[in-house]
C-alpha cells in the first residue's frame, strides 16, 4: 500500500496540469460540503456551551384559550406554583429581558439586560469566572441590588479589573453591587450583558403574563410525563383563579427545538445544495480521471503484460484517487475556514452565545469521509473505464486503438456530465425561487416612506423616573430640541418602529358590541402609540378623518386612529369614524380601559415585509398612553447616518443618563428584520453560481476530448467539402443531446425538491413559472456555449495534418 502511494505522488507531480485542477475542483466541492456542514451542526447538533446536561432543558410557555399554538409566556405565580409541585422536573425559572443603563464618567452604555429567576444559574451549572453568581436571597423583598457581568463587558468597561467583585455602580439610576463576572461568551438566554435577579410583586405577577420559562427534565422522566403533569397542573390553577387561568394551559417543548425555530428547513436545505455541488465536483474529477486513464492504456496494457493482475491494476487506481482525495480534502479544509468566516461575516444581526462556527472535532471527521468518498467516486470510473477497454490492443498503435476504447467510456462520460447538468438545474431553480421571492417581498408597498430617516430609540427605566412629569414629557422635549435643527425635515416618536424586531398587540373591543370575555376569543390587532408628526413624518396617508393633534392631550376626550384594514374589518358599512374602541391586554364588558372615539383612518402599513396586515394597526396618541421607552423618527436632508453623533448629544444635553440606541435608518431596519430570507437567498445563489461554472467546466472538458479524439474524422470531413458551420452544428446537436437529458432528469427532480423550500417562499409558487420557464434557458445556454468553444477550435485544424496523424 505504502508504495501505491508514493507512485501515485510521483504520478500527480508528473502531471502538474491535472494535479492542479483536480485538486482545485475537488478543493472547492468538499469546502462548500464543509462550510455548510460547519452551519448545520453548528445550528441543529451542537450542544449548548458551558451548559450541564442540555439536552434536558425544556421551555415552557402558557397558552391561551381555543389558541394553543400561541405563546403568551409565564406569570410569576404560576411559575412558583409549578415549581412547588412538579415532580418531572429538578426546577423551572423564567426570565425576561430588560434596557440596563450603566453610568460611566464617559458617558452612559445601553445593555442588553436580562432579569432571570437566581435558580435558574444552579440549574444550568455554569460556575462564575469571578465571584458567584445569583442566590435565592437575592430575590427576597429588601434584599440589596446585585448584578453579574459578561466578561465581555468587564473587559471593556472595566478593564478586566480582578477586584471588581463587590463594587458599586449605578444601574437604571440605583447603586448595584456587582457579585460576580460569568465566563466568556456565556451570554444566556441568548445576548445578554447582565443578568438581576427576577422578584415578584404578589399582585403584578398574578395577572401578567409574557415570562420566558425553561425547566429541566428530571432523569427517568419523558417529556410527555412532564405535558401531562403540568397539564394536570393548569387545570388547578384554572380552578383556584378562573378570572386571569380559565382555559389557560401549558405547552413544553425541547429547548433546542424552539431555538432553532424557523431555521432548521433552510439549513438543512442549504447543506444538501451544498451536497449537490460536492457531487458535481466529484462528476468532473471523474471525467478527468477517464481522461487521464486512456491516456496511460500502454502503461497499464504493459504492466498487465508483465503479470500484473488487473486486480492489481484497480487497486492502484483507487488508491491513486484516494490520495487524490485526501489531498482535496485537506486544501478543502483551508476553504471551509475562509468560508465559514464569509458565511459570518454577510449575517448583518448578532448572533445568540450558543451558536458557535468554530471547527470542532466532528468537522475535522465529517471532512475526513467526504474526502475518501470523493477519492472513491472519482476513482471508480476510470477504473470500470479501464476494466472494459481492450487494453490488449494499445499494445499495437497509439492512435486508432485509442479513439476506440474511448468510445467505451463514452456513455460513462456523457452520463456523468447529463447528472452535473441535472444537478445544476436543481440548484439553479432554488436559487432562482429564492431569488424571485425576496423581489417579491422587496416589491411590497410598506405604506410610508422610509427614505432619509435615521431612527433610534431612547427611554427612562422605571427606576431612573423619579419625576413622572418629568418623562413623560421626555419625547415631547426631544422633539422640541431636534425639530429645529438646520437641515431636519420633521421628528416624531412611536412606541414600536417598522421594521423593529418587536411585537406589539393589542385585544380590542369596540362599544356597542358584544364581545367574549375569554382572552382567546377576543379580537386583537397591532397597537402604536405615536406623537402628533409621526403619520406626516413617515408620509403614511390619511384616508378619512383627521390626525392627532396637539389638543389630543392626557386631559382632552381620548382619541384613536385606525388603518383601513379595520375599518374594513370591523366598520364594512364605511362608517368607523365616530365610533369607540377600547384597548388593552385583556378586556371585560363594562370595565377596563376607557373607550377612545376613533377620529381618523390611515393606509395600512407594513411592520414586517414578510408578514400579513390581516389584524390591522390601532394608533393612540403618546399623551394618553403611558410609555417609558419609544423609537424616534428623524426625517432630513442628505445622508441620515450622518446624524447619529449629532442626535446623541442633544439626548445627552436634554439629560445626561440616557444613550441611545438600534441607532439606524429607518430602510435598514427593514430590510435587516428579513435578513434571513436575503441571506439565504445569496447563500442559494452562490451555491447555483459554483454549480453552473463547474458543470459547465465539466461539458467543456468533455467535448474538448471529444472533438480531440475525432480529430482524424473532423480532418476528413473537412477535407471532403464540409464547412465549418456544419462541422459545429453537428457537435452542438451532439452536447446538445447531453444537455437536454439533463435538463429533463433535473427538472423532473426540481418540480419535487421545490416543495421542499414552499415555507421559504413568499407570495409566489413552489412551482413558480417565471422561473421555471427563464432557469433551464439560461443553463441551456450557458452549456451550449460551452459545446460551442471546443467546437470553434476544432475546425480551425488543418484537414491534411489532422488525417496524417493517424
Amino acid at each position: 500500500m505504502i508504495a501505491d502511494i508514493r507512485y501515485a505522488l510521483r504520478q500527480l507531480i508528473a502531471q502538474p496540469g491535472f494535479a492542479i485542477t483536480a485538486l482545485l475542483t475537488l478543493a472547492v466541492g468538499i469546502g462548500t460540503a464543509t462550510t455548510s456542514f460547519t452551519t448545520l451542526d453548528s445550528v441543529l447538533y451542537r450542544p449548548l456551551p458551558l451548559i450541564r446536561d442540555a439536552g434536558t432543558l425544556i421551555y415552557a410557555t402558557q397558552t391561551a384559550p381555543h389558541r394553543p399554538a400561541d405563546d403568551i409566556g409565564f406569570n410569576g405565580f404560576d411559575l412558583e406554583y409549578v415549581n412547588r409541585h412538579a415532580e418531572t422536573i429538578t426546577g423551572i425559572w423564567g426570565y425576561s429581558s430588560f434596557t440596563a443603563i450603566l453610568e460611566f464618567d464617559p458617558g452612559p452604555v445601553r445593555l442588553n439586560g436580562t432579569l432571570i429567576t437566581p435558580r435558574a444559574f444552579a440549574e444550568l451549572g455554569v460556575p462564575p469566572l469571578l465571584g458567584r453568581t445569583l442566590q435565592e436571597s437575592d430575590a427576597l423583598p429588601g434584599a440589596e441590588a446585585v448584578t453579574l457581568l459578561t466578561e465581555h463587558i468587564w473587559q471593556q468597561h472595566f478593564g478586566g479589573d480582578p477586584e471588581i467583585i463587590g463594587q458599586s455602580v449605578t444601574l437604571n439610576g440605583a447603586p448595584t453591587r456587582i457579585v460576580g463576572v460569568m465566563p466568556a461568551h456565556w451570554r444566556y438566554p441568548e445576548i445578554s450583558d447582565i443578568w438581576t435577579p427576577l422578584t415578584y410583586d404578589p399582585v403584578v405577577s398574578r395577572t401578567t403574563f409574557g415570562m420566558s420559562a425553561v425547566a429541566r427534565l428530571r432523569p427517568g422522566f419523558k417529556i410527555e410525563q412532564a405535558q401531562a403533569e403540568f397539564k394536570s397542573l393548569a387545570a388547578h390553577l384554572a380552578q383556584a383563579y378562573p378570572d386571569t387561568n380559565e382555559g389557560v394551559g401549558v405547552r413544553l417543548t425541547w429547548l433546542r427545538d424552539i431555538q432553532i425555530e424557523g431555521t432548521r428547513e433552510p439549513t438543512l436545505l442549504m447543506f444538501w445544495a451544498s451536497c449537490a455541488i460536492f457531487l458535481i465536483a466529484c462528476a468532473n474529477v471523474a471525467n478527468l480521471q477517464l481522461t487521464r486513464a486512456l491516456g496511460r492504456q500502454r502503461e497499464i496494457a504493459l504492466r498487465l503484460a508483465l503479470g500484473a493482475s488487473g486486480g492489481r491494476i484497480v487497486r492502484q487506481l483507487i488508491v491513486e484517487s484516494m490520495v487524490l482525495g485526501t489531498l482535496g480534502g485537506l486544501l478543502g479544509l483551508i476553504v471551509a475556514l475562509w468560508g465559514v468566516d464569509c458565511a459570518i461575516s454577510a449575517i448583518p444581526v448578532e448572533m445568540p452565545f450558543w451558536l458557535r462556527f468554530d471547527f470542532s472535532p466532528t468537522i475535522f471527521v465529517f471532512v475526513f469521509i467526504t474526502s475518501q468518498i470523493a477519492g472513491l467516486l472519482c476513482g471508480l470510473a476510470p477504473a470500470w473505464g479501464i476494466r472494459r477497454s481492450n487494453l490488449a490492443l494499445s499494445l499495437q498503435s497509439q492512435g486508432r486503438t485509442q479513439a476506440g476504447t474511448a468510445r467505451g467510456t463514452g456513455r460513462l462520460r456523457a452520463c456523468l456530465v447529463s447528472g452535473e447538468i441535472a444537478i445544476a438545474l436543481v440548484l439553479l431553480v432554488g436559487a432562482g425561487l429564492m431569488v424571485r421571492s425576496l423581489y417579491q417581498m422587496k416589491a411590497v408597498k410598506p405604506g410610508f416612506d422610509a427614505s432619509n430617516i435615521i431612527t433610534f430609540r431612547v427611554g427612562v427605566p422605571v427606576s431612573m423616573a423619579d419625576n413622572e412629569d418629568r418623562w413623560r414629557t421626555l419625547f415631547d422635549r426631544l422633539n422640541a430640541r431636534i425639530s429645529p435643527l438646520p437641515g431636519v425635515v420633521q421628528c416624531a416618536t412611536v412606541s414600536t418602529l417598522p421594521g423593529a424586531d418587536m411585537n406589539e398587540h393589542a385585544v380590542i373591543g369596540f362599544r356597542g358590541r358584544p364581545f367574549s370575555d375569554r382572552p382567546g376569543e377576543q379580537n386583537v390587532a397591532e397597537f402604536r402609540s405615536n406623537s402628533v408628526d409621526y403619520f406626516e413624518t413617515l408620509r403614511i396617508p390619511l384616508r378619512a378623518g383627521r390626525y392627532f393633534l396637539s389638543s389630543d392631550t392626557a386631559d382632552s376626550p381620548p382619541v384613536a386612529i385606525i388603518d383601513e384594514v379595520m375599518a374594513h374589518k370591523y366598520f364594512p358599512a364605511g362608517d368607523a369614524i365616530g365610533h369607540y374602541v377600547q384597548s388593552g391586554d385583556k378586556l371585560k364588558a363594562g370595565d377596563g380601559p376607557q373607550w377612545a372615539e376613533i377620529v381618523g383612518i390611515v393606509g395600512v402599513v407594513r411592520h414586517r415585509l414578510d408578514e400579513p396586515v390581516d389584524q390591522g394597526t390601532l394608533y393612540r396618541p403618546q399623551t394618553q398612553v403611558k410609555n417609558s421607552f419609544m423609537s424616534v423618527a428623524v426625517r432630513v436632508d442628505g445622508e441620515p447616518l450622518a446624524w447619529v453623533e449629532t442626535l446623541r448629544n442633544e439626548v445627552l444635553n436634554e439629560d445626561p443618563r440616557l444613550p441611545i440606541y438600534w441607532v439606524a435608518p429607518l430602510s435598514r431596519m427593514m430590510k435587516t428584520i428579513v435578513w434571513d430570507r436575503a441571506y439565504f437567498a445569496q447563500v442559494f445563489g452562490v451555491y447555483a453560481g459554483i454549480g453552473l461554472l463547474l458543470a459547465c467546466i465539466g461539458i467543456y472538458g468533455v467535448m474538448t476530448f471529444h472533438l480531440v479524439q475525432r480529430t482524424r474524422e473532423l480532418g476528413v470531413r473537412l477535407a471532403l467539402g464540409a464547412t465549418s458551420r456544419q462541422v459545429v452544428g453537428m457537435v452542438l446537436r451532439q452536447g446538445l443531446q447531453l444537455v437536454l437529458i439533463g435538463l429533463g432528469i433535473g427538472f423532473a427532480v426540481s418540480l419535487g425538491a421545490a416543495q421542499l423550500m414552499a415555507n421559504l417562499l413568499f407570495e409566489i409558487s413552489p412551482r413558480d413559472p417565471p422561473t421555471f420557464a427563464l432557469v433551464p434557458l439560461l443553463l441551456a445556454a450557458v452549456a451550449l456555449l460551452a459545446c460551442y468553444l471546443p467546437s470553434r477550435r476544432a475546425t480551425r485544424v488543418d484537414p491534411m495534418t489532422a488525417i496524417r496523424s493517424d
